[in-house]
């Protein structure tokens, strides 16, 4: 099957042991991120929702938990995204202070501000 495709398309290719090893590598790998990017096209859509369907829905909001992470600490917002450990659900906000300093604060659904341990 090797030499054959060695020859598809007007391809004259050596066929030594090397050659066919390396075109068999290629060809698996090839056909592993082909059925990697179909089989994996739906459930990696699930998984997207379900890591984000745990975000807060009543009370604070993404861009109100920032807001309240800045006035309590100060400083300017590097990123936030939802939050959800051991009970605590709301948002993880990354502010930089002074320039130079980097903390992680936890806003929950209530607006309380806790630092992450």
């Amino acid at each position: 099957m090797v030499a054959a495709l060695c020859k598809v398309g007007g391809m004259n290719l050596p066929t030594s042991r090397r050659n066919v090893r390396h075109l068999r590598k290629l060809l698996f790998g090839a056909l592993m991120c082909l059925a990697s990017g179909t089989l994996l096209a739906g459930p990696l859509d699930g998984i997207v929702k379900e890591a984000n369907s745990f975000a807060p829905t009543n009370g604070v909001t993404l861009k109100k938990a920032t807001e309240i992470a800045r006035n309590e600490r100060g400083g300017r917002v590097l990123s936030a995204k939802p939050y959800r450990r051991s009970g605590t659900i709301g948002y993880e906000v990354r502010l930089l202070i002074d320039g130079e300093r980097v903390v992680n604060v936890i806003v929950d659904t209530d607006g309380r501000v806790r630092n992450k341990k």
